[in-house]
């Protein structure tokens, strides 16, 4: 229970004064702090009230007014006093800011909550002070004092009384502020009193006396004192000579439990009111419970008390099949005229269902909520589907359009070019689907993307692919069919996987000289590396119509030449990475195939 013993006095008191001033970055954190605890309460977030709470450099002015009383330090009270004025202003600036111009600017739980301080707060923001001082006064420091940050929440009510400022309602402004004023002054009075009883008064007086007397005997040897000497002995003198004194303190010393008398009074007066209005609340709800629900038989399913000045209702919803009799009505008036609550007025609701009923309803619009949400992810589905087959019809559109284009600018040099195929088509045409795609389609893309292990089966021309689990998979290597079955490579140039078979010998030696490959690899140039890799095969045919009046361009070099540099330049291909390989194929007329027809002889019977 001992403090005395590891407080650091002359730490405190630097570390408190340093930070005092509200100027520089601290001007930007309060008016940030200021900001965020705005917002936080104009939206209701706990979470963003706190962290303007821990940021908040309200505390350090307050603890300085405390200090400056403790250890009669007049200088250190004045500025205190005038910076902890200044951020007040600008945070009640700053939060005016906010809610002059926020579109939202309603009372929330949050604001309406910090209106009416009680006695409560004010031992809040006593044994708040009490422990942030005496975990800073530690030679070791502690990490108390962000909860006291939270405690005390000096920040919101300013804030608050911004709000109340804005909208013009006084109430509000009054409320918030008046609790905002008794956090600072009972963090102060708690900091002043453990001052006190840690004895940082004596201490620091006895320090200066010290130092004064070891500087005064050094400045009359033939030496003498430097010039940062000289001026810090000047500035312990006019720090001795800044103490309070006598008569001043003892004015103090009259003034505060006055002072402390009138802060309290109203807390106290709010800490009534609030317990009565509990009391009648317990009591209203003792009366409707025993003539409503115990002696009637009706089940209350909410129940709201309504109490101004200027009216007074206990609004009641119940739940019953028939309505409520004047004898019942009669009754419970009664017995709240015995209560001594004759001046509220009931107003009853009922409501033809039970509470299982409800609890029944409740149960259904979330399994309803559940189904709504199962057929949106099938209708989803079936988007997809439709978007894919959408994109497969274009993609068809657009490579019909473009062979009819390739054919008819042909026509033009070659009249006898009677049609173009290309394979495959060149990457400019392909239509990219993984735009058009909803997030379920992505998803699930990107699941079968993630699968490693398959299983291949071919009852037919075209393989079956099973994904393997992890227990089917164990149990094939250990049943030693792995070996059994060929080598597969899959890779998804698009959607659906593209299948590989590899021999066993090329996997072999794959194996054997990766790393081989990998070291030759990175000696290599680039250009080298580049004609090493797989060139892409782009095959053209063009269909000719024979005619014997005119001669077909296939076999002049040049045309041919001139054919070659017409697909590179409109399939857009690359002559490094690419490669062109034209066919052509004469089509034989009609007339001769008739003719050769004719000519056949009949079959053997």
């Amino acid at each position: 229970m001992d403090i005395l013993h590891d407080s650091a006095p002359l730490a405190t008191v630097r570390e408190i004064d340093a930070n005092i001033e509200v100027r520089g970055y601290n001007i930007w954190i309060l008016v940030c702090s200021a900001l965020l605890a705005s917002i936080g309460l104009d939206t209701n977030s706990t979470a963003v009230i706190i962290g303007a709470m821990l940021i908040s450099p309200l505390m350090s002015p307050i603890l300085g007014v405390g200090l400056g009383f403790g250890i009669n330090n007049r200088q250190m009270l004045e500025r205190s006093g005038r910076n902890l004025l200044i951020a007040t202003i600008a945070s009640l600036l700053a939060s005016w800011l906010y809610f002059a111009f926020t579109p939202l600017g309603e009372i929330t739980p949050e604001i309406s909550g910090r209106t009416k301080p009680t006695l409560l707060d004010v031992l809040v923001a006593f044994f708040g002070g009490v422990a942030g001082v005496v975990s800073g006064s530690r030679k070791e420091k502690t990490n108390a004092i962000p909860g006291v940050a939270i405690a005390t929440a000096l920040m919101p009510p300013l804030c608050s009384a911004g709000f109340g400022l804005a909208k013009m309602e006084w109430t509000v402004f009054l409320g918030a502020f008046y609790l905002f004023f008794i956090n600072a002054v009972f963090i102060s009075l708690s900091t002043y009193l453990i001052v006190r009883y840690l004895k940082f008064n004596e201490i620091i007086k006895a320090e200066r006396k010290a130092r004064v007397k070891v500087l005064s005997e050094k400045a009359e040897t033939k030496k003498g004192l430097s010039v940062d000497e000289q001026s810090e002995l000047a500035q312990v003198k006019m720090e001795q000579a800044q103490e309070l004194k006598d008569h001043q303190k003892r004015f103090f010393a009259r003034l505060i439990p006055y002072f402390l008398v009138a802060v309290i009074a109203p807390s106290i007066y709010f800490l009534l009111t609030f317990i009565q209005e509990q009391r009648t609340k317990n009591r209203i709800e003792e009366v409707v419970n025993e003539q409503l629900k115990r002696k009637a038989g009706f089940d209350i399913i909410r129940s709201e008390v309504i109490d101004k000045s200027d009216k007074k209702e206990i609004k009641l919803y119940i739940s019953a099949q028939k309505e409520i009799t004047q004898v019942e009505k009669r009754n419970l008036n009664d017995e709240l005229n015995r209560s001594g609550l004759g001046d509220y007025t009931l107003n009853i609701s009922r409501i033809n269902i039970t509470k299982d009923e409800i609890d029944e309803l409740n149960s259904k619009i979330v399994a309803n909520f559940f189904d709504l949400k199962n057929n949106f992810t099938t209708l989803e589905t079936k988007f997809d589907s439709l978007q894919r087959a959408q994109l497969k019809i274009q993609q068809q559109r657009t490579n019909v359009d473009f062979m009819v284009h390739i054919s008819n600018e042909l026509k033009i040099f070659y009249p006898l070019i009677d049609s173009v195929t290309v394979k495959p088509l060149p990457n400019f045409l392909v239509i990219d689907n993984s735009k058009s795609m909803s997030n379920l389609s992505k998803r699930s893309s990107v699941e079968i993307r993630d699968l490693k292990h398959f299983k291949l089966d071919w009852d037919g021309v075209f393989p079956e692919i099973t994904r393997l689990d992890s227990v089917e998979l164990l149990t094939l290597r250990k049943g030693g069919k792995k070996n059994k079955h060929p080598h597969f490579k899959l890779s998804w140039t698009s959607f659906f996987p593209k299948i590989e078979q590899v021999k066993k010998e090329n996997v072999a030696i794959n194996q054997k000289t990766n790393q081989k490959d990998k070291n030759k690899d990175q000696k290599k140039p680039n250009a080298l590396s580049v004609n090493k890799e797989q060139r892409s095969i782009t095959t053209v045919t063009l269909f000719w119509q024979q005619d014997s009046s005119r001669s077909l361009p296939i076999n002049v070099p040049m045309e041919q030449e001139r054919i070659e540099r017409y697909f590179m330049t409109n399939l857009k291909l690359d002559s490094v990475k690419s490669e062109l390989k034209i066919q052509h194929f004469v089509m034989q007329p009609p007339q001769d195939k008739d003719e050769t027809q004719e000519n056949e002889p009949p079959p053997k019977k």
